[in-house]
């Protein structure tokens, strides 16, 4: 697993999201089946926060900056939603009316399964494999962490379901 601290797992993190959406949900007529697949990196019981790198990150970035006195060697999570796959797929069928399954992107094989434009990227795949299992097992922040922060900043950064309504994406791939 590589070396990396908070800052820099929630930056790859981010960097993932716009690069490549948090879910990436190829269309049936490519896979020949009859609901989207949502390929989550964690596993299906586990929670996770959603950040809308449009909406959150900003106001965020802008607070630290205006602060640094208040906020220097501080760790700071960015958080729209904390959300399951389950209700990741829930929100997803609900808001887009569109039949969706959880399908698991946790390990190197199922990540190359759907991400196959990964696979020459060996780094990239120990990156992100090494960071959902740190966070599966043991939590994406300390307890001690004010995951409201965020919220109070900006209490206009989208939530999941806001984001889907808002971006209008329905399952194909888009970099935001």
């Amino acid at each position: 697993m590589t070396s990396f601290n908070s800052v820099e797992f929630f930056n790859r993190l981010f960097q993932s999201i716009q690069a490549h959406g948090r879910c990436y949900a190829p269309s049936h007529e490519q896979l020949y089946r009859p609901a989207q697949i949502l390929a989550c990196l964690l596993i299906y019981h586990s929670a996770a926060p959603f950040v809308d790198p449009r909406t959150a990150t900003g106001p965020a970035v802008l607070e630290i900056f205006s602060k640094p006195d208040v906020y220097a060697g501080k760790a700071i999570p960015v958080i729209g939603d904390i959300i399951s796959p389950q209700d990741l797929v829930k929100t997803f069928v609900r808001v887009t009316r569109k039949k969706a399954v959880y399908s698991s992107a946790y390990t190197s094989g199922e990540l190359l399964q759907h991400f196959p434009e990964f696979s020459n990227n060996n780094d990239l795949i120990r990156e992100f494999s090494g960071m959902v299992e740190f966070a599966v097992e043991y939590g994406y922040f300390q307890e001690s962490r004010d995951l409201q922060w965020s919220r109070r900043i900006n209490p206009n950064s989208l939530n999941w379901e806001q984001f889907l309504i808002n971006t209008g994406w329905t399952g194909e791939k888009r970099a935001y």
